[in-house]
């Protein structure tokens, strides 16, 4: 042995700790790790459904589409991405009023951890596009008399 190198014999009373806190740690830190892979799986399934909610939000927006064109596109953005397996029992649900329209990803992801089962919802609401003429700078002759012409000062 070389002179110095020290050697520490253990105790009697301690031999096999270093392999029974192995076996307790082993475990601990494979369900960290699961645990973290789980989050991040949870936290992209969002992203997803939050992508194909906007999306669905944008295809019922426009002002000849009904509230089934963008359940249609995002159960399509869904599919054209491949997150079948990753958002499992998808549902989507489109409204639309007068004035807005509203789509709303219900999902679970799979699951990693001894079947935990996590919920994903995402929702989009946005304003239906509308066409307002604006007559004041028109040129065109539809527009009243009086619309065309500058503002005179002093008036508001």
């Amino acid at each position: 042995m070389h002179p110095t190198v020290r050697s520490r014999a253990l105790p009697d009373h301690e031999a096999g700790t270093v392999t029974a806190e192995l076996v307790v740690a082993t475990p601990l830190l494979l369900l960290l790790v699961f645990g973290v892979i789980q989050f991040a799986l949870w936290q992209h399934a969002v992203h997803v459904a939050t992508a194909a909610a906007q999306e669905g939000a944008r295809a019922a927006r426009t002002q000849p589409a009904d509230p089934h064109a963008g359940r249609d596109r995002a159960h399509g953005f869904i599919a054209q991405v491949g997150a079948e397996e990753l958002l499992t029992d998808a549902t989507v649900t489109a409204t639309r009023t007068s004035a807005r329209v509203r789509v709303e990803v219900t999902a679970h992801t799979p699951a990693i951890l001894f079947g935990l089962d996590l919920p994903v919802r995402a929702v989009a609401d946005s304003p239906i596009e509308q066409f307002t003429p604006d007559l004041r700078g028109s040129t065109n002759a539809e527009a009243p008399p009086g619309a065309n012409d500058p503002p005179t000062p002093g008036t508001p």
